[in-house]
């Protein structure tokens, strides 16, 4: 494995959370796949990462006992679950929703409950429920910025602790087009030179 070390720098885009170089505030609605929410910055661990499910409230849906929708009071998001069918009744209304209160916890190394989760701020990975697996949250956080890590750095193979090859080499060796994918590729997905990244 051949690597140019001269273009091969892991490059830190990081704010210093100072009035001249501020922390950003971001709320992205993300997709949890296989119970895993990917933020596209590292969160501020002393702000936290506030959740809300990314459904809005509408007054012409038929709503049924489970559902949940987010509402917006004085400008906040607020998660509501529906605990008795209903048409155009708002979340406020006691007697059909139910506010929902996402909670953070510490240890990672528990199951987690149905509104519990666990942010690996280092990776910016949030981990959730099973029952949240490929629906749209609301992540809301300060972004304090992001490595980017080259292509060169990534392997693809390994055999004995000894890197074969990277996904520098993969991609400048036989790919034609690279795709993101929930499942592993049938015989019948793709063309020849496709590269398929299962997450």
């Amino acid at each position: 494995m051949t690597v140019n070390w001269s273009n091969n720098q892991i490059l830190s885009k990081k704010r210093k959370g100072t009035q001249d170089d501020p922390f950003i505030s971001i709320e992205e609605s993300l997709t949890c796949v296989n119970c895993k929410i990917i933020l596209s910055e590292v969160p501020n661990f002393s702000q936290k990462v506030i959740l809300n499910y990314s459904e809005e409230y509408s007054s012409v849906v038929n709503y049924v006992i489970g559902d949940l929708v987010y509402y917006e009071i004085s400008g906040e998001k607020y998660t509501y679950e529906c605990t008795a069918n209903c048409l155009n009744k708002i979340p406020t209304n006691t007697s059909y929703w139910t506010q929902i209160n996402f909670v953070e916890v510490l240890n990672n190394n528990k199951a987690l409950n149905k509104y519990e989760y666990f942010v690996d701020y280092l990776n910016c990975i949030v981990s959730l429920h099973p029952y949240f697996s490929n629906k749209n949250l609301i992540c809301k956080y300060l972004g304090e910025g992001l490595e980017l890590i080259p292509v060169t750095k990534v392997w693809t193979k390994s055999e004995g602790g000894d890197v074969l090859q990277t996904l520098a080499e993969l991609i400048d060796t036989s790919a034609k087009s690279i795709t993101f994918h929930t499942t592993s590729p049938t015989v019948s997905d793709g063309e020849n030179g496709d590269i398929w990244f299962v997450y």
